[in-house]
């Protein structure tokens, strides 16, 4: 099907102008990918493993907090998340030598 024709039909209002290549979804299929009102199921998708990560992370703060530091140095060498920290922490570290440096040119 033509790009054009797919941009007409998801524009048309009526779905008799989008041509018969075309499906739109019934109400019934609309209905069935709702869930309790108007929460569709996607949101489902994505609300269900956010509040399970927040509820770990409440679970971790209760239990003593969280060091990022300490889970950082647990992954192996080559995990992205490592080396992340670790360029971010070196990113830092060179600022504040930066920042030292000026302060101690325009001291002098």
């Amino acid at each position: 099907m033509p790009i054009l024709e797919i941009a007409k039909a998801v524009v048309a209002r009526d779905p008799a102008d989008a041509g018969p290549a075309v499906a739109l979804p019934s109400s019934e299929e609309r209905a069935s990918r709702h869930v309790g009102g108007d929460i569709e199921i996607k949101w489902l998708l994505l609300l269900i493993p956010a509040a399970v990560a927040a509820a770990v992370i409440v679970r971790h703060k209760k239990a003593g907090g969280l060091d990022f530091e300490q889970m950082i140095q647990k992954l192996p060498e080559g995990a992205p998340p490592r080396w992340a920290y670790e360029n971010v922490t070196a990113v830092r570290k060179n600022t504040e030598r930066i920042i030292e440096l000026f302060e101690d040119e325009k001291k002098a």
